[in-house]
């Protein structure tokens, strides 16, 4: 798990530096074109219209597909489903869901639903967090009920956003850590951490 985990982070800094040159050899060209006159076709690989405003309020939404790991528990396949909106640039809000299966020492079944904000840098890097109200149903007592959570993601958006500025869309590479705090029948409190990786597309 942990040799996966480190292949997986020095695989995702390794796209991401290479985005991000590539996202400056393209500022360093010619900007946008002007419009193309009424009946005549843009030239090839040109965007006709003005930019659109980075900072403007707008939809957004995204998901990904991971294997994951519910560490004492068991290993599984994980979905991740959200939806919400770009304040501007850099900070969002949106609504996660993340349904999963898992099998090992137990077995069972969750659905992990949170509010979370987020942090855009670079228009490539998000960080994003949040508290989440987490269900499971399993094998063992204890792990059964709805229980409080916190959602925790990285994301590295990689390929070839599209050519008007202030607008995101393409694959995403995703680090998800999710704790849930289960409190037994004595009162006891006990953490259950979800790390999953995974790869799905974000548009914004």
């Amino acid at each position: 798990m942990k040799r996966f985990a480190l292949g997986f982070l020095r695989f995702s800094v390794v796209i991401a530096l290479a985005s991000i040159a590539g996202q400056a050899r393209a500022q360093e060209g010619p900007g946008l074109l002007p419009d193309a006159p009424d009946g005549q076709p843009a030239p090839d690989g040109a965007t006709s219209g003005p930019a659109l405003d980075p900072d403007r309020v707008r939809a957004r939404f995204g998901f990904d597909i991971a294997g994951a790991a519910l560490v004492g528990r068991g290993a599984g396949p994980a979905a991740s489903v959200r939806v919400g909106v770009q304040l501007n640039r850099a900070l969002g809000l949106q609504v996660q869901t993340q349904m999963g299966v898992f099998a090992g020492r137990d077995f069972g079944v969750y659905s992990n639903n949170a509010i979370m904000g987020s942090l855009v840098l670079l228009d490539m890097i998000e960080l994003a967090a949040g508290p989440s109200l987490d269900v499971r149903a399993a094998s063992l007592d204890l792990d059964q009920g709805a229980f409080a959570g916190l959602a925790t993601r990285i994301g590295f958006l990689v390929g070839k956003n599209t050519h008007r500025d202030g607008k995101r869309s393409g694959l995403s590479l995703v680090f998800h850590a999710h704790p849930t705090f289960i409190t037994t029948e004595s009162g006891a409190t006990v953490t259950r951490t979800l790390f999953a990786f995974g790869i799905g597309g974000e548009w914004f």
